[in-house]
C-alpha cells in the first residue's frame, strides 16, 4: 500500500514531537544513582564562570612605578651631546654637584619654579648696596673712634687728648664721610639697576646643580660680578663688564676720591690746632 505524501508529513512531525518529548523528560527527571545531573537552562544561565577565568580591565592592572631618574639623568638630558666633556671638566674644575652622587634621585625644580628664588639670592638688596659701597670705599668706622686709632692714621697726634677734642675731630670728619658714602651707594645703585635689566633680559650664565668655569669674554673688563643659586639646586652668574655702566659711575668715583681727600685735610688741620 504506498503511503500519501500527506501521512509522511505526519509521521515525521510526530517523531520530533516524541524526540522533544524525551529531551525535556532527561532533562527535567531526577538523577537515578550513579548518572551526572544535567543542569537545566535556568540552572545553567545562574551559574557564573570561574574566577580565574575573568578578564581584569585596564582600570585594575596596576600601573608601572615611574623609571627612576637620576641626577646624571637630568644633566645629560640638560646639556644633550656636551654633557659628558663638561662632567669632565667639572670634575677638573672641582665642582661639587650639590655634593651628592651623580645616582642620586633628582631633586631639582624647573627654572620657571627656581627663578625667583634664585633672584633674589643674586641680585644686590639695599642692605647689600650699602655693604659693598663701605667695602669698596674702604670706610673705617673705627678709624676715629679712639686717640689709639687716630694716632695709626696720624702718627704725630700729640699725647694726653682728652674725649671732648676726640670728639670734635669725629664732628670736623664726619660731613665728609657721610658725603662719601652717599656718592658710593649711587654707584652701587647703579649695578644693581644693571643687574635687574639683565636678569629681565636673560643675560646671565645659569645651569643645574654646578655651573662650569668659562673664559673671560676677550677685549672686555668684568666689573662686577655675583653668584649664587636657588633652594631647587640652579646655579646662576651675573658679570657687568665696564662697557654697560654709565658715565655717571665713573664721575661719582672721582668724586669720592676728592671727598676723601677733604676728608683727611679737614682732620689734619684740626689735629694742627691741638
Amino acid at each position: 500500500m504506498k503511503t500519501s505524501k500527506v501521512q509522511l508529513v505526519g509521521i515525521a512531525a510526530a517523531s520530533i514531537g516524541i524526540a522533544a518529548w524525551i529531551v525535556r523528560a532527561s532533562l527535567d527527571r531526577e538523577p537515578k544513582f550513579g548518572e551526572a545531573a544535567v543542569p537545566s537552562r535556568a540552572m545553567q544561565a545562574d551559574v557564573a564562570p570561574p574566577e580565574s577565568s575573568r578578564v581584569e580591565s585596564p582600570q585594575e592592572v596596576a600601573p608601572k612605578p615611574p623609571r627612576r631618574r637620576t641626577v646624571r639623568d637630568y644633566l645629560a638630558e640638560y646639556y644633550g651631546a656636551d654633557w659628558e666633556w663638561l662632567r669632565e671638566k667639572l670634575e677638573r674644575d672641582r665642582k661639587a654637584l650639590l655634593d651628592r652622587p651623580l645616582e642620586e634621585d633628582v631633586p631639582i625644580a624647573s627654572w620657571a619654579e627656581s627663578e625667583a628664588d634664585a633672584r633674589a639670592r643674586v641680585l644686590l638688596t639695599p642692605a647689600q648696596c650699602e655693604a659693598y659701597a663701605k667695602s669698596e670705599l674702604e670706610l673705617d668706622p673705627t678709624r676715629y673712634a679712639s686717640w689709639e686709632r687716630v694716632r695709626q692714621v696720624f702718627p704725630d697726634v700729640p699725647e694726653n687728648l682728652g674725649q671732648r677734642d676726640l670728639e670734635a675731630l669725629q664732628e670736623v670728619v664726619k660731613p665728609y664721610e657721610e658725603r662719601v658714602l652717599a656718592l658710593g651707594l649711587q654707584r652701587s645703585a647703579i649695578l644693581a639697576d644693571i643687574q635687574a635689566m639683565k636678569w629681565e633680559s636673560g643675560s646671565f650664565r645659569k645651569a643645574p646643580y654646578a655651573l662650569p668655569d668659562v673664559p673671560g669674554e676677550s677685549g672686555r673688563k668684568l666689573v662686577f660680578s655675583t653668584a649664587g643659586g636657588s633652594k631647587s639646586g640652579w646655579t646662576v652668574q651675573l658679570n657687568i663688564y665696564e662697557d654697560e655702566l654709565p658715565p655717571e659711575y665713573f664721575q661719582y668715583w672721582e668724586e669720592i676720591r676728592r671727598e676723601k681727600s677733604k676728608c683727611l685735610k679737614a682732620a689734619m688741620d684740626y689735629i694742627a690746632t691741638l
